[in-house]
């Protein structure tokens, strides 16, 4: 899911007609889901890891310098696991959120485009 993100949360805008910046939404959105993840991976660690990584995280000054770290204790495979739950999970609480302030066309549109994710279908904005 965090791999396609970027490219649901374009069409979800498009759709949405949101009007500021795309670009800058889709990054700080995917931010979030990355903060979300290192959170929760670091609170599944024993206590001593838990507070190492905690230690070390607090000296860091990029991201990739985070991953690094935290890449010392969990397997990739772990990491992209939770990432795409947490990924699915804030997508999720996103769409159920703003789905009610929607007008019925637009709300029409955006659970179409939902539908045709969980159905793996192809979807472009073309198709909006």
């Amino acid at each position: 899911m965090y791999l396609k993100l970027g490219f649901i949360l374009e069409n979800v805008l498009y759709i949405l007609a949101y009007p500021d910046n795309k670009q800058a939404f889709i990054t700080n959105f995917l931010q979030i889901c990355r903060q979300y993840s290192v959170i929760t991976l670091i609170n599944k660690l024993p206590d001593r890891e838990k507070q190492a990584v905690k230690q070390q995280l607090a000296r860091v000054t990029t991201g990739a310098e985070g991953k690094q770290i935290l890449m010392r204790y969990l397997s990739k495979n772990i990491y992209e696991k939770t990432l795409n739950e947490q990924a699915e999970k804030l997508f999720a609480v996103y769409i159920e959120t703003i789905l009610p302030t929607l007008d019925h066309a637009t709300a029409q549109k955006l659970q179409s485009f939902c539908l045709s994710i969980k159905n793996g279908q192809q979807y472009t904005n073309n198709n909006c």
